[in-house]
């Protein structure tokens, strides 16, 4: 049979499975198989983003592969009814779908049976993903940590602390070239009256103005 191997990243630093490691463990269970891969698509996006805007709307309509092989089925995709869709799609087309970790062929019986459990387990991960981030910034948020990538202009760095972290106040004479800036800055001091302190987390580089 003809394969195509499909490697998924959220990022392109995503440090779970690198898209090497995906292909090279798909190419060894293709060749395990006896199978030929044709190609090897690379994804860089969210297993969240709807069909539409993934590469699978395309590999869905090539012609020329008997096979689609995934490491994970959470590299497929992440949410249950786009995994659903993906599969019952491949198997109206007479093809199938592999997965070389879970073991699913959906060309078995153990296969079909296994599919939505393995769909929903990737769904409920993508929720405790999405949770650990939402907990994670609202920490960092109330012990006074601000997402920003640098100092805002108009501010002072006033303390940086044993951790490397960073505690910043408006600048007594802040350096305001035009009405833009003035506006922006007035609009931070009066976010940082009500949320103080404002800590900037440790960084390599030290941030200056903007």
């Amino acid at each position: 049979m003809k394969a195509l191997i499909l490697t998924r990243v959220s990022t392109v630093k995503q440090e779970d499975i690198s898209p090497e490691e995906q292909e090279k463990r798909s190419r060894a269970f293709c060749v395990a198989k006896g199978w030929i891969v044709v190609d090897v698509i690379r994804e860089t996006i969210t297993g969240a983003a709807d069909l539409d805007k993934r590469s699978l709307e395309g590999i869905l309509k090539r012609e020329d592969w008997d096979v689609l092989v995934v490491l994970k089925l959470d590299r497929l995709a992440r949410r249950a009814k786009i995994i659903h869709e993906v599969a019952e799609t491949i198997v109206s087309q007479d093809r199938h779908l592999a997965t070389v970790v879970e073991g699913i062929d959906s060309s078995t019986f153990a296969g079909k049976v296994l599919l939505p459990i393995f769909a929903a387990f990737a769904e409920i991960e993508l929720l405790y993903i999405s949770e650990r981030a939402t907990r994670g910034i609202s920490g960092k948020r109330a012990r006074g940590f601000m997402h920003l990538p640098r100092v805002p202009r108009g501010f002072d760095i006033v303390e940086t602390r044993p951790d490397g972290s960073r505690v910043i106040a408006p600048s007594s004479s802040p350096s305001l070239v035009n009405y833009q800036q003035e506006r922006r800055f007035a609009a931070l001091v009066k976010r940082w009256q009500t949320t103080q302190p404002w800590v900037l987390a440790p960084s390599r580089k030290r941030g200056g103005e903007n």
